[in-house]
């Protein structure tokens, strides 16, 4: 979405704040409040693939089109090209890494690679590459909140399941003055809303697992607080996420990083990725782990351990830039081919997954949110994107993914954190530049074609005694025009003989509603927007948008009927 766009929508925003109407820019026109009903309009993008244009396109025809659209373009090829450069003065100038990577992918296929510096801080010749192995440090956390939502899909954890009913002698002094006398829940937990402080009290990691966790639960039955009654306001805690995971290998009779590995990433071939314990079992993968520094421009690599310890769910795996593409296209529920969709949807239901990314804690400033699977989404760009950072001695880093877009990007730099941020000071403003010319050339690749003559043949005509009439337009969208509503056709699939097709019904083609996101936030919106907000451009109608629509020939009469979407019912061509 270009700035103008963006620029226009906020002012939008503040009018729709204060409530008063103003006079366009463009005309005398009287632009009213927009009010939000999900059965008229839906939020756009909604951060969940909604454009059923584009997403449709993406698993229609695998995407290949689209992305070769994408890569060809002259914006999108400029940025990946400064990558390079913008690593090394970022990684050595500004951070003090000896090395750094971005990884990016768009619908689950390579968009970007690149990488800067040594493997090995004595040998200039070890070079980085997407087998290169990582510390990811707090990203570490989706995994656990990934086997949360496993063990509640094979039913041996509820979401709403106390704490105490797995850590029996986990409790805690509620904040002063609360009225709740509601128990932490897992789901609190994963969602940083328990109310818990950041950090394990009374923690020695040497200590045995066992021993540690006594400790910690003592004190903090002892010592601690609630810093706000569960779900009151988010709060960052380690401790919470410690806590999940060694509370679900209660509930599993298995420790959380043995369930995760046999459970989660062996399915999935992240074999790159795991405990620091892992790397004793396979030793291949601790010799490509790339050497870090503890502070800027230090001159050894920090010690990277080989032992689990009881609060290592926080934040102690190791993984690849190989291995991170699969984790942030499964958690989008994109992928390259069916045989790997489907391998993701072995592991974790694709409605799971969007329950993680999508429900959660939605802050009071409306642009930030945590999801429910503990990552950190944020209304940028004009999109909403969900992030995880890490940091831990040696290495930051950072993962982004924009499902509207299909887009996501990881990046690491091997120095601990400090004023720059974690690995966001390499992925932010690389992403931050290629989600407008993403968009752009997702908005300028050429048309769907429209399918075969004898499947138009097939749904052309009127429609419930003149309710719709589908008919050819401009030779670009077959269109079902109706009253009040009018809708492009989408083809999504037939049968071989073409007596069946299915589309997909999306408001329009008018262009002050569009027929996609792209463009929304085209120049000409405005002036033909028929009185809404500008904000509008950012949403279209819902009311049937979306729907599936099935035209059926009778294989004895030859009669065509189509479905009326939410009815259940055919009605023949007129």
């Amino acid at each position: 979405m270009g700035s103008n766009g963006r620029i226009i929508a906020s002012v939008c925003l503040l009018l729709l704040t204060i409530s008063v109407s103003q006079s366009a820019t463009t005309g005398d026109l009287e632009v009213p409040p927009f009010s939000f009903s999900l059965d008229q309009s839906i939020p756009c993008p909604t951060g969940c693939f909604e454009d059923f244009g584009l997403s449709d396109a993406f698993r229609e025809t695998g995407g290949n089109d689209l992305i070769k659209n994408v890569s060809k373009s002259k914006d999108v090829r400029s940025i990946i090209e400064s990558v390079p450069q913008f690593l090394r003065e970022t990684a050595r100038e500004k951070l003090g890494s000896p090395s750094a990577g971005i990884v990016a992918t768009l619908n689950g296929r390579p968009l970007l690679s690149s990488f800067y510096g040594t493997s090995r801080m004595n040998d200039t010749s070890s070079t980085l590459n997407e087998s290169s192995v990582f510390m990811i440090a707090s990203i570490t956390k989706t995994f656990v909140t990934a086997t949360l939502f496993h063990m509640r899909d094979k039913g041996i954890v509820q979401l709403d399941d106390p704490v105490s009913s797995l850590l029996h002698n986990f409790r805690i002094s509620p904040p002063p003055a609360a009225r709740s006398r509601r128990e932490i829940t897992l789901k609190a937990l994963a969602m940083q809303v328990s109310g818990l402080p950041r950090e394990i009290p009374h923690y020695v990691p040497g200590a045995t697992r066992e021993e540690t966790e006594r400790r910690v639960l003592e004190s903090i039955a002892t010592n601690l607080t609630q810093m706000s009654s569960m779900y009151a306001s988010p709060h960052y805690s380690n401790l919470g996420l410690a806590l999940l995971g060694r509370a679900l290998e209660k509930a599993s009779n298995r420790t959380w990083e043995d369930y995760l590995r046999t459970e989660i990433l062996e399915p999935l071939g992240m074999h790159d990725t795991g405990n620091p314990a892992d790397f004793i079992r396979d030793p291949q993968v601790r010799a490509r782990v790339i050497d870090g520094v503890a502070v800027p421009n230090g001159s050894s690599p920090v010690h990277v351990s080989e032992t689990n310890t009881w609060g290592g769910p926080c934040g102690a795996m190791h993984s690849s830039f190989r291995d991170m593409t699969v984790w942030m296209n499964f958690l989008m529920d994109v992928a390259s081919s069916d045989a790997e969709q489907d391998r993701y949807a072995r592991v974790l239901d694709p409605a799971t997954r969007a329950e993680m990314r999508n429900t959660g804690y939605v802050m009071g400033d409306g642009l930030s949110a945590v999801s429910s699977g503990v990552l950190e989404r944020a209304f940028v760009d004009g999109r909403w994107t969900d992030n995880k950072l890490g940091c831990v001695d040696g290495y930051r880093s950072d993962m982004t993914l924009i499902p509207s877009l299909g887009l996501a990007m990881f990046g690491v730099a091997t120095s601990t954190c400090d004023m720059y941020g974690d690995g966001d000071a390499v992925v932010f403003p690389v992403m931050h530049r290629l989600v407008d010319a993403v968009e752009n050339a997702l908005q300028e690749a050429p048309p769907r074609p429209l399918p075969s003559a004898h499947i138009i043949e097939n749904v052309v005509g009127s429609y419930c005694d003149g309710t719709y009439v589908v008919r050819v337009e401009n030779n670009t969208h077959v269109v079902a025009r109706g009253d009040p509503y009018s809708f492009v056709l989408q083809f999504l699939n037939a049968t071989k003989d073409a007596r069946v097709s299915t589309w997909r019904m999306v408001m329009g083609p008018e262009s002050w509603l569009p027929q996609t996101t792209m463009g929304c936030a085209a120049p000409d919106a405005y002036p033909h927007s028929h009185g809404l907000c500008p904000i509008s451009c950012w949403r279209k109608m819902a009311r049937g948008s979306g729907a599936i629509a099935h035209f059926r020939q009778d294989p004895e009469t030859g009669a065509i009927a189509m479905d009326v979407p939410g009815s259940g019912e055919y009605c023949t061509r007129d």
